[in-house]
């Protein structure tokens, strides 16, 4: 986080990040699809960058506008699934990576506002959170009878490393814009 934000710029950067999250999720669905293993499994998952970028910004008011994101465009997607089960997916889904954001930022002695953050601690954040949710969410899965359990294994395989090689593509275009940024502003 880069600083403590009011509730008022909390909100803000909640709607933010739950606009970007809708807006890479399209571009996922349209341009990914086809490749998904399973339904809900993407092998290339942009959003998951918007949701590790988010949270590692804005904590938990980025976890707040990925839940609610996540919420209403599950309801379009599974019309037919109770909203309380909807509603606990995307918390689970996003709480995950939120405690494994708090836990390693606070293992690794990130500062607050990540300044000295090396792209290998990234990378190691990534891998957890990505691991971590996938597991968890694909058990979730399984005990809802939403997803058969020979299917737990490789579907969660499936899902972290589409979250994972999301998010670091998400983190090599903000590398990319800042540098392109700060190449663009030198004298």
């Amino acid at each position: 986080m880069l600083r403590e934000m009011s509730v008022r710029e909390g909100l803000w950067f909640a709607l933010g990040t739950g606009s970007a999250y809708v807006l890479f999720l399209q571009l996922n669905i349209h341009v990914f699809q086809a490749q998904d293993p399973f339904r809900g499994v993407s092998v290339f998952f942009l959003p998951a960058g918007v949701k590790l970028l988010a949270i590692l910004i804005g904590r938990h008011w980025g976890a707040l506008g990925l839940v609610v994101a996540n919420f209403l465009m599950s309801m379009l997607e599974w019309p037919d699934t109770p909203k309380a089960t909807l509603l606990l997916m995307a918390c689970v889904w996003a709480g995950t990576t939120l405690l494994v954001v708090i836990w390693l930022a606070g293992r690794m002695r990130l500062r607050q506002d990540l300044r000295g953050m090396t792209f290998v601690q990234f990378i190691v954040i990534d891998a957890v959170a990505a691991s971590s949710h996938a597991l968890i969410y694909n058990g979730l899965l399984v005990g809802l009878g939403n997803r058969h359990p020979e299917e737990w294994l490789p579907s969660a395989t499936a899902m972290a490393m589409g979250d994972f090689l999301g998010s670091g593509a998400m983190m090599l275009m903000l590398l990319l814009a800042v540098r392109m940024w700060t190449w663009r502003r030198a004298p």
